[in-house]
């Protein structure tokens, strides 16, 4: 992107490692944006504001339509969703490569940092979105494209750009969200809990906060006092 504004956006991990995930990278402000966390299952499952995206598609299609209405009622407020990422590329850092799957655009107003709701998603994250809306059924591969919404919108609810705190927010209240919507609470937490430890995996160190992400932790400590449970936490502890 060329436009001198930073976004937040969701990327593919496409490395020569055997895992493959999300992780966020520095924003490049004639490439990319920012990426999510990373999530990854090894060699088991791939994963695979500007004017122009502040506001929702002009011409929405079904797809869309029903996905924001599906993401409104998990979060219980109103999202729209763009799907499909007009400037979709791979690029280099290192060893990986990386695609971006996802982003929120933030815009400026009086120098201060907003967040319109409005999320764009890859193509391949709407689809399973809308499969899940259709057919109710979840594996660890709908449940990550349902985390690469949550943690899009977790920007928006706390207008914040801290991907640690995004992350262990997204991750911490997405059982919940998904008993919400009429799933077996231990079936959820099972699946949230698979791919917390595959986040947790493959986050860059920026994305990862072991202190402030756990019972008792600054970034939970609302949720817990309000009673929220299964709470999963984005936290080393995934793997005792």
């Amino acid at each position: 992107m060329n436009n001198g504004r930073e976004s937040k956006n969701t990327t593919i991990h496409r490395g020569d490692s055997p895992r493959r995930g999300t992780s966020e990278r520095p924003f490049r402000r004639t490439v990319y944006g920012l990426g999510i966390a990373a999530s990854v299952f090894a060699g088991a499952i791939n994963f695979g504001a500007t004017s122009d995206i502040i506001d929702a598609h002009t011409n929405v299609s079904d797809t869309e339509k029903n996905v924001s209405d599906y993401i409104s009622d998990f979060i219980n407020d109103e999202r729209k969703v763009n799907c499909g990422i007009d400037d979709t590329r791979e690029y280099t850092e290192g060893a990986s490569s990386y695609e971006t799957v996802g982003y929120v655009q933030p815009f400026f107003f009086y120098g201060l940092e907003h967040y319109s709701p409005v999320m764009t998603l890859a193509t391949h994250v709407c689809n399973d979105i809308e499969a899940i809306r259709s057919t109710g059924v979840l594996d660890p591969h709908r449940v990550h494209s349902l985390y690469v919404a949550a943690h899009e919108n977790t920007h928006i609810e706390e207008q914040s750009d801290d991907e640690a705190l995004v992350s262990c927010r997204a991750i911490a209240q997405l059982a919940v969200q998904l008993t919400g919507m009429r799933y077996d609470i231990d079936h959820a937490a099972q699946l949230v809990t698979e791919v917390a430890k595959a986040v947790r995996a493959s986050s860059p160190t920026e994305y990862v906060d072991d202190t402030n992400c756990q019972p008792g932790g600054s970034y939970t400590l609302d949720l817990e006092q309000a009673g929220l449970s299964p709470i999963i936490y984005l936290n080393k502890s995934l793997y005792s």
